[in-house]
């Protein structure tokens, strides 16, 4: 009689413990807050170039129109990797979008900076402004990689202080 009773003691106990520690464990899920970035980046759309080629028609003084053309390569076994992206504002205030903050990963871990890429303008592409962002904006940025990079899955990192966005570009 007196062992039965201390089962149904530590029997007792031991849904009590599981009960408190399914309590706790959801209490603790609960209290961890999920810390929003100030920006999202998405990737729309990624294109490959070896090379950028345009012509552009130019009206001249006397009025006939000169063929102006218009070349761009990246260097020797490098490729353009364009990739038009979308920046949304997530938080209020004064934390603008700082280009140094965003860089191109490939698959071996080298990293890689957006270029001067002004010049895609001249080919028809809506580019991002290069400067800090402030406001929701969309458009092309470019960056300069091994041709042998460009074969793989790359990632578009977002630093936000110590918080890290990764992005999959596939070209």
């Amino acid at each position: 009689m007196f062992s039965k009773n201390i089962r149904l003691f530590f029997g007792k106990m031991v849904n009590l413990c599981l009960l408190c520690g399914l309590f706790f464990i959801a209490g603790c899920g609960s209290d961890v807050k999920n810390e929003q970035l100030s920006w999202t980046l998405n990737v729309q759309e990624c294109q490959i170039k070896d090379k950028l080629e345009a012509v552009d028609d130019v009206r001249q003084y006397d009025g006939s129109i000169a063929k102006v053309p218009h070349n761009n390569a990246p260097a020797a076994g490098n490729v353009f990797l364009l990739v038009k992206l979308e920046a949304k504002k997530n938080i209020a205030g004064n934390h603008p979008l700082q280009w140094q903050e965003v860089t191109l990963q490939d698959g071996k871990g080298n990293s890689y900076n957006r270029v001067q890429d002004v010049f895609l303008t001249d080919y028809k592409y809506d580019r991002l402004s290069a400067t800090d962002l402030k406001l929701d904006s969309n458009g092309w940025v470019c960056f300069e990689i091994p041709a042998e990079s460009a074969k793989d899955e790359m990632k578009l990192v977002y630093e936000d202080g110590d918080k890290k966005n990764f992005m999959t570009v596939k070209p």
